[in-house]
């Protein structure tokens, strides 16, 4: 049996207040007793996300009320639920926002990944593809992107808005707004070479499975 967490809201305001290991245990008993809470919050403002979706908006929406207690930008007169809700919302909003971008950005991505393969057999195989063919990619495409690790995620998105201008600066700064988390360049680097990987696979996989094999 599950035992609940007491959740004494006045405590967790008090740590909030005091210094940077009070506010971090505050932050933990906040996290220890809402985090389900705040959790059906998140899935409440946006029914698309997933598991790992939720998980990575609630990560977001905690460290930025750790931010902004450190910082001393947190409000205790408040509901700290209600606070912490608004905070997981926006997250939430922000978050599907971002994953209509990157849908309707698959044809960006498909085209980045032709002209990067342009001489090799899958990009002349692909060039060959009917728009049936090439829908059916892009979905295929999303659904590696969705999966993608949240700094490998972001740094996709940002790749592909700024194809094909290719500033690493750019890419990195775009990606850190995103992620919500300083991204250097060399970081974004290799997240996008672990991500391109994973993208290739798909291409080569969807491309094996309908053209008797693309490599």
């Amino acid at each position: 049996m599950v035992t609940a967490i007491a959740y004494d809201e006045d405590t967790i305001k008090i740590l909030l207040l005091g210094d940077e290991d009070e506010i971090t245990r505050g932050v933990e008993k906040f996290h220890e007793a809402k985090c389900g809470h705040i959790c059906r919050i998140i899935q409440n403002a946006n029914r698309y996300l997933d598991r790992h979706g939720i998980e990575d908006v609630y990560q977001d929406t905690i460290v930025i009320l750790l931010e902004k207690a450190k910082s001393r930008d947190y409000d205790a007169k408040g509901d700290l639920i209600a606070y912490v809700g608004r905070i997981a919302k926006n997250k939430a909003r922000d978050h599907y926002r971002r994953a209509e971008m990157h849908k309707k950005h698959a044809d960006a991505i498909a085209k980045a990944i032709e002209d990067r393969l342009r001489l090799t057999d899958i990009g002349r195989q692909w060039s060959r593809k009917q728009s049936e063919e090439r829908t059916k990619f892009n979905i295929i495409v999303n659904r590696v992107i969705d999966s993608l690790p949240k700094i490998q995620r972001a740094v996709t998105i940002a790749w592909i808005d700024v194809f094909p201008a290719m500033q690493w600066q750019l890419i990195a700064s775009a990606a850190s707004r995103l992620a919500n988390h300083h991204i250097t360049i060399p970081s974004a680097k290799s997240a996008w070479a672990e991500a391109e990987r994973k993208l290739r696979s798909a291409w080569s996989g969807e491309g094996s499975h309908s053209s008797g094999g693309m490599l």
